[in-house]
């Protein structure tokens, strides 16, 4: 997603107007969201430095909609990510922050590391989502992530609390993600 910026007539080359990267809507400088479409503008210095590729929406169906719902972890219980056939086993932390590192930076962005399930090709923010047990419950938060998280496909609003189920389906971006409870 890249920002065409028009440069204004008679000024000293410093762009005055934007078109949108969505649907070309005409913006004023420093507008963050198109007024008709709705898109989030990215500069185009945040994409130079290594931030999340923004994919194309993944759209809810109707099917989609009617979420399954599986049992709450029990005592003792850990989380199981399978991802592409691949099990991925989570450590038992009262907070987990899920996405994936960034090679360009040194610092750790994430606690789970999903660049080895193609992370970035899938358009997995560094910090995606946010897993936190808490009274015998396990709830998801997405981080304000680029290309968003879907639980049991319906789009789930950032910052917001969701409970995680046995058997329940992620979408991280467009990485899917089976979750399951096991006895250890």
């Amino acid at each position: 997603m890249t920002t065409v910026e028009l440069p204004a007539a008679g000024s000293n080359n410093e762009p005055r107007e934007q078109k949108c990267t969505h649907c070309g809507f005409l913006l004023r400088k420093g507008e963050l969201v198109c007024s008709n479409c709705g898109t989030m503008q990215v500069p185009a210095s945040a994409l130079a430095s290594g931030a999340t590729k923004a994919l194309p929406n993944t759209t809810e169906t109707f099917d989609s909609k009617r979420a399954r719902i599986g049992n709450v972890p029990r005592e003792f219980q850990r989380v199981k990510f399978t991802i592409a056939n691949r099990d991925l086993l989570l450590p038992r932390k009262s907070r987990l922050v899920i996405g994936r590192n960034d090679p360009v930076s040194a610092t750790r962005s994430s606690d789970i590391d999903l660049t080895p399930y193609g992370a970035v090709e899938m358009g997995v923010s560094r910090q995606h989502l946010e897993l936190t047990w808490r009274n015998e419950l396990i709830f998801i938060v997405d981080l304000g992530s680029t290309n968003r998280t879907m639980l049991n496909g319906q789009f789930i609003t950032p910052a917001i609390e969701r409970i995680l189920r046995d058997g329940d389906l992620l979408m991280i971006g467009h990485l899917t993600v089976n979750v399951r409870f096991i006895d250890t």
